[in-house]
């Protein structure tokens, strides 16, 4: 009996600045995902990353495009619930990583509270992925 299995394998590339996906569009297969760091919908001016409402905007014209995408939070920043909700929508990524600033910079972080709202409203409509550095947020 031949038992033959498919695999897929899944590539991912994730940009603070998005906006230089476009350059390769044509590259980009099925089995590619692109992401983005958005750790917040708020202007904390701490990266030389474009802001993340400017990032959000530039990834959303990949939406055209029927790319594959996905969002990673990390490190979650204060945010505004329903404005950051919105735009993780409009997003519309396959999956969201959620992670903690691991590197003790002092971020401004959100209340677990909050936190554990986000990931139930982002739970129902794409697949949450949480990182272990985030207990430390959720106790």
């Amino acid at each position: 009996m031949n038992t033959r299995r498919n695999i897929i394998i899944l590539i991912y590339f994730k940009q603070k600045n998005p906006i230089r996906f476009l350059k390769f569009l044509g590259y980009f297969k099925e089995n590619y995902i692109l992401g983005v760091t958005l750790e917040t919908n708020r202007d904390y001016n701490i990266t030389k990353a474009p802001e993340p409402v400017e990032r959000w905007m530039e990834f959303m014209q990949l939406n055209k495009y029927g790319i594959r995408k996905m969002v990673s939070i990390e490190p979650i920043m204060d945010f505004d619930s329903r404005d950051f909700l919105r735009i993780l929508q409009d997003i519309k990524p396959e999956f969201v990583s959620i992670g903690a600033d691991s590197k003790n910079k002092n971020l401004t972080e959100p209340s677990s509270k909050k936190i554990k709202e986000l990931i139930y409203h982002l739970k129902r409509f794409t697949k949450v992925i949480i990182k272990n550095n985030l207990d430390r947020l959720l106790q």
